[in-house]
């Protein structure tokens, strides 16, 4: 809520940012101070951040970043600079190029079940699922997805954000969505989704200056942090 405060003396760009909860291993990419792209970097603190990869040459810049939730080890990463999705089977520290077939627009987002070889991606096109590790995609919703998130611990349960229809949630695995919208107004675009583990009624929606939380699974939401 208002308990916020700064983690150490770094103050890089992140633009790419995922989370391990179980080992509670930060992942970013995004920019330095100085400039530059930061490729991929961990943290187990938030303070003190390792040089996993630069991925290619020069560092990438991923503006959409995600692990597997069921093989952590397991991450993706989409570049902004136009070298398009990159994959990663060791944990962030080697990666390879793909050629997604199937998947269309810039994608915004990225999301990793519990369920291995599934991931997400929230695109401008729409919500697409790919089913081996992001070789091959199909759509599932077709409206521009801003964002989309997904239970750590529950593969049938995930959130996305449409412009076209706000908020949704689904408990089958993405087969099918409800509205999900209620107090948040129509005007605010969500760019980020956090559900948690340990409590999946509870769940974190940021926009660009307003953070909004759920304890009801989404029948309602109420902003917890409001900024200019």
């Amino acid at each position: 809520e208002d308990n916020w405060m700064l983690v150490g003396d770094d103050r890089s760009d992140h633009m790419g940012f995922t989370l391990e909860p179980k080992n509670t291993t930060l992942y970013r990419s995004g920019h330095p101070q100085a400039g530059g792209n930061l490729g991929v970097q961990s943290s187990t603190n938030g303070k003190d951040w390792e040089q996993l990869s630069e991925v290619a040459d020069p560092p990438v810049d991923f503006h959409a970043m995600t692990l597997s939730h069921a093989d952590p080890e397991m991450m993706f990463g989409w570049d902004s600079g136009g070298r398009g999705l990159f994959k990663s089977g060791d944990g962030g520290r080697s990666w390879q190029a793909l050629s997604p077939q199937g998947l269309q627009g810039p994608i915004l987002s990225f999301a990793g079940p519990a369920k291995k070889n599934v991931v997400f991606a929230g695109t401008t096109v729409g919500l697409f699922r790919s089913d081996d590790s992001a070789g091959t995609w199909n759509p599932v919703i077709e409206q521009g997805a801003t964002t989309v998130g997904v239970n750590p611990t529950d593969a049938n349960h995930l959130y996305i954000y449409t412009e076209q229809k706000g908020m949704q949630r689904s408990t089958d695995g993405g087969q099918t969505f409800t509205p999900a919208s209620k107090g948040m107004p129509d005007s605010q675009v969500i760019g980020t989704i956090a559900i948690s583990g340990e409590d999946p009624q509870r769940a974190y929606a940021a926009g660009a200056t307003t953070i909004y939380q759920t304890i009801d699974g989404g029948d309602s939401w109420s902003a917890i942090r409001k900024g200019s």
